[in-house]
């Protein structure tokens, strides 16, 4: 990871900004922070230079929409021409349950019979789309950097599914659960296919994890709260414990692996 450049989609917050700040701790030379929210996405950015190790450590912030492959490509673009190569990419950006910002579902919103097909495509199209494109724009990168024999040895993809790509949530999940199963699709096949290329892919597959959004909200917090309750360690997680696993598994100490689905979960997917 030393000296090494790293995008992030769904930078601005949460697991994506947690990730880049131990990206630099760990000694990347740059993290690009992409976001839909510029605004959180340059925050995120500025806080991770305090965490830098590398002295030529460089952050940048870039707009994206991971559901539209234009935007997706362009972000891919200006990561390398502002660093000039690829090794990481941490495809973070993601929806939750409900199109409500923050928001939690109650029992007559997202149960399949009355599922809306806008929230369906909506779901399906930044969860699945979104890591399709932007995992295709970046092993892309990864190839011509590769062509013009200027790149390490260690390339790496993350694909942030969730404990819903394991197993199903019911209920209420009705669109994500199949988005996330697509995210490990997406996964495993990338990992074959560009295995021989030296790229490795893995997926990292959350149970529920404090951030802004349900921290702040008591409603959602207690909802969030009694669902880990039947977890092993009866927390929920937060964003660094995650990170640290999305950095190892970037890292050279995981060079051997690869196609897993690795689940961050406190126990949950264990019961």
């Amino acid at each position: 990871m030393v000296g090494s450049y790293a995008l992030i989609t769904g930078g601005g917050g949460g697991i994506g900004s947690a990730t880049g700040k131990i990206f630099a701790r760990e000694g990347s030379a740059g993290v690009a922070f992409a976001d839909i929210n510029f605004e959180t996405a340059t925050t995120a950015a500025e806080e991770s230079k305090k965490y830098a190790t590398n002295p030529a450590y460089r952050a940048i912030a870039i707009h994206v929409d991971v559901a539209d492959e234009t935007s997706v490509d362009a972000m891919v673009e200006q990561a390398v021409k502002e660093f000039g190569s690829l090794s990481y990419a941490v495809n973070s950006a993601g929806v939750s349950f409900t199109d409500r910002v923050g928001g939690m579902p109650k029992h007559s919103e997202t149960n399949l019979g009355n599922l809306s097909t806008q929230e369906w495509e909506r779901t399906m199209n930044i969860n699945a789309r979104g890591v399709f494109f932007s995992q295709r724009a970046e092993i892309s990168a990864m190839l011509k950097t590769k062509s013009n024999n200027n790149y390490p040895e260690n390339l790496s993809i993350i694909n942030i599914s969730s404990i819903g790509g394991l197993r199903a949530l019911a209920p209420y999940a009705s669109a994500y659960v199949p988005s996330k199963h697509a995210v490990i699709g997406l996964t495993k096949s990338a990992a074959f296919e560009h295995g021989p290329d030296g790229i490795r892919v893995n997926g990292v597959c959350p149970a529920f994890i404090e951030t802004p959004s349900n921290a702040g909200n008591a409603e959602i917090a207690e909802r969030v709260n009694k669902r880990m309750e039947r977890s092993a360690l009866r927390r929920v997680g937060k964003p660094e414990e995650v990170g640290e696993i999305i950095a190892f598994l970037s890292s050279e100490k995981a060079s051997f692996v690869t196609a897993v689905d690795w689940a961050v979960d406190g126990g949950y997917t264990a019961a």
